[in-house]
Formats: C-alpha cells, structure tokens, sequence
C-alpha cells in the first residue's frame, strides 16, 4: 500500500471504518480517519481508550507492511483506534 492509496481512502465520504491487516499478522482497526495521519512511507495511529477525546499513546505503522484493508462495521473492536463507538 502507499500513502496516495491509503490517503484516499481515510478520505471516502462517508469514511467507512477499517481494519488494516499488517506483514506480521497484527491486525488494527481506524474507526475514525482523524485518528491516523498519513507520511510517505508510514502512517502514525492514534490509541485511544475510554476517552476518545485524548489520545494514550500512537503507533507508527510502515505502509509497505499493510497487506490487505477490510472495512469494518461500526460496532467493531480495536485495542488500538477505537474512538469509542461500539
């Protein structure tokens, strides 16, 4: 995946949540395309927890490792970008 790829899709109206499969079987959901920013080569993903208004911590994603993108529903799960809407 590149960042046009993946900048494209945080873009869709209306965005539709995704799951992004990664190289080493790790798996993180976007609910939200304000939680992820989008570089050349990576993307930075903001954690959040029962708050969704502050983020607990990021992760830094290399795009070359996104193997497949699923899209999600809404009541999905995410140890990693959930904004709380379960």
């Amino acid at each position: 995946m590149d960042a046009e790829e993946m900048r494209a899709m945080l873009s869709e109206k209306p965005f539709k949540p995704m799951r992004l499969c990664l190289s080493d079987g790790e798996k993180v959901i976007i609910m939200h395309p304000e939680l992820a920013r989008v570089l050349r080569r990576s993307m930075i993903v903001n954690v959040v927890g029962r708050n969704p208004e502050i983020a607990d911590d990021e992760i830094r994603i290399v795009l070359i490792h996104v193997v497949r993108v699923e899209y999600v529903s809404r009541k999905a799960r995410s140890d990693v970008a959930d904004p709380g809407l379960n």
